[in-house]
């Protein structure tokens, strides 16, 4: 939990959830009514029981010193299912200004006319900005596909001289490791002598 990215996709978790209520319109139940909508909520099943432990009224597990801490919730009292299900009763609302996730994934139409202004807002301005995103994005590719295509021309064009540059800086390379050898050869007959005397009196 020391990572920022943690918060940042848990944040993006709840936010699913939290659409996913809202535009079931889950979110007009209430907290003592859940037991009466299975399609609000349910516990998980697999193939042969239910997992224990996942009710609404079953407290919540939470590792580590969260529990120790004063300032924490789970410090006082359990969290449960029902505490959480409603964003409103924590203070919670998910501002939807310039969201492309919530443009551009087909929320914005089937969630149209359904979204609780206490849960989230600015949801026509998420329409707005979803549209100018898109226009730059297309500007953006055709662009990119434009420069793709410049490239691919003068490769087309200019292979005979590609193929020249490249043996050339092959040979340079080549003729500068041998002029780099050379002067290393030289400087180890200059210190020739020294060599002898550091063989026989060891090196500092």
């Amino acid at each position: 939990s020391y990572d920022p990215i943690w918060y940042i996709f848990h944040s993006m978790v709840s936010y699913h959830e939290a659409i996913w209520k809202d535009c079931h319109d889950y979110d007009e139940i209430s907290p003592e009514e859940l037991d009466n909508s299975e399609d609000a909520f349910s516990t998980f099943c697999d193939a042969d029981s239910c997992d224990v432990g996942q009710g609404l009224d079953d407290p919540m597990f939470y590792g580590g010193l969260l529990q120790t801490h004063p300032w924490s919730f789970v410090s006082q009292q359990s969290l449960t299912v029902r505490k959480a299900y409603h964003l409103d009763r924590w203070n919670v609302k998910y501002d939807l200004t310039g969201d492309g996730f919530y443009g551009k994934s087909g929320l914005k139409d089937y969630c149209q006319g359904k979204l609780n202004t206490e849960w989230f807002i600015n949801a026509d301005k998420a329409t707005q900005s979803t549209d100018i995103d898109m226009n730059k994005e297309e500007k953006i590719l055709s662009s990119g596909t434009k420069g793709n295509m410049i490239i691919n021309d003068i490769i087309k064009n200019n292979t005979v001289l590609i193929a020249v540059m490249f043996v050339v800086i092959i040979f340079g390379f080549a003729l500068l490791r041998a002029f780099c050898g050379n002067n290393k050869n030289k400087i180890n007959d200059l210190y020739a002598p020294l060599n002898g005397i550091n063989a026989a009196y060891g090196s500092v």
